[in-house]
């Protein structure tokens, strides 16, 4: 994986902080309206019950999944309970750092959204980074987990005759005590599927 700088990731962060303005405007482009954009998320709106579905460890083939639950409940943020740490360590190359990381517990993960299609309700997902702190290697250490941001694969979808969300989230680098390190085996992606109850 290319190597982001510091800079890069704020830039995205920046980015997706304004896309939910963007989304709203109507100068031409194809851009839903804001109209649009509040039936979208009235549609899809909601609490969630139901998968986080990765690749197990070393296998291009086979399949694993944990229970998660989601709520969505404005128009500009999702928030994901339980999500799984064990798979984030699995791409983790260190073994120190992998070892713990998969001590640790689920955990809450927030996101930035904006609707960007009405028919079906569409979204793009940025996740906030995952901040960890950790003891490994005889010290203490911030880690920060990124992923992909203000990118079409980093997106979901509301099917409201099933009731059914899918979401798809691609975890994209591991920084320790502020710096990049090239400690992640490639981009890992987790499809979330869940049912509004």
């Amino acid at each position: 994986m290319k190597k982001l700088s510091i800079f890069t990731l704020a830039l995205l962060t920046v980015s997706a902080l304004m896309l939910t303005s963007c989304l709203g405007s109507n100068d031409g482009d194809s851009y839903i309206t804001p109209e649009e954009q509040h039936s979208a998320f009235l549609a899809a709106s909601g609490s969630y019950t139901g998968d986080c579905i990765f690749m197990k460890a070393g296998s291009a083939t086979e399949k694993d999944s944990a229970d998660v639950s989601w709520s969505l409940v404005t128009d500009s943020t999702l928030t994901i309970q339980n999500f799984p740490l064990k798979p984030l360590a699995e791409n983790v190359s260190n073994t120190e750092l992998k070892e713990a990381m998969e001590k640790l517990s689920d955990t809450t993960l927030d996101c930035y959204i904006g609707f960007y299609q009405s028919n079906p309700p569409t979204l793009l997902i940025n996740p906030k980074p995952i901040d960890l702190n950790l003891s490994y290697a005889g010290a203490d250490h911030k880690v920060r987990i990124y992923f992909y941001v203000n990118n079409y694969y980093s997106a979901g979808v509301y099917d409201a005759e099933t009731r059914t969300l899918t979401m798809t989230l691609i975890e994209a680098a591991v920084y320790v005590d502020d710096s990049q390190t090239n400690m992640l085996d490639g981009d890992k992606a987790f499809q979330l599927v869940g049912k509004k109850f």
